[in-house]
């Protein structure tokens, strides 16, 4: 579980929200910033393009991310790996804590 502790002069608070959100709701945002679209991203990577176009859009499915997934956001983003896999533990610790997945209402407004 993920809690951040935010102080503010000599104080101290926690930060445990009851929700989640999903790496996808990250890359969607991204792209939306960067105004691009899967297609544009795709052409842009060093990976086989169909290859990358099929592991970005699991990742927008809410698929699990994995390795070669954080592989390819980091090529695409330049937000390290690391970054990814660990977006990706919080979130799901956070589903199997029982946590609401805020995630599929975001991307459905998108």
């Amino acid at each position: 579980m993920l809690i951040l502790e935010i102080s503010s002069m000599d104080e101290l608070y926690e930060y445990d929200p009851d929700y989640v959100i999903s790496p996808a709701c990250s890359l969607q945002e991204w792209l939306e910033y960067n105004d691009f679209d899967l297609e544009e991203v795709v052409d842009n990577v060093d990976h086989v393009k169909h290859y990358a176009r099929a592991m970005l859009q699991e990742v927008l499915d809410l698929k699990p991310l994995g390795l070669k997934h954080a592989a390819i956001l980091e090529d695409v983003t330049g937000i390290s790996s690391q970054f990814w896999l660990n977006f990706e533990q919080n979130y799901r610790v956070g589903l199997e804590a029982g946590k609401y997945d805020m995630s599929t209402d975001i991307l459905r407004r998108n």
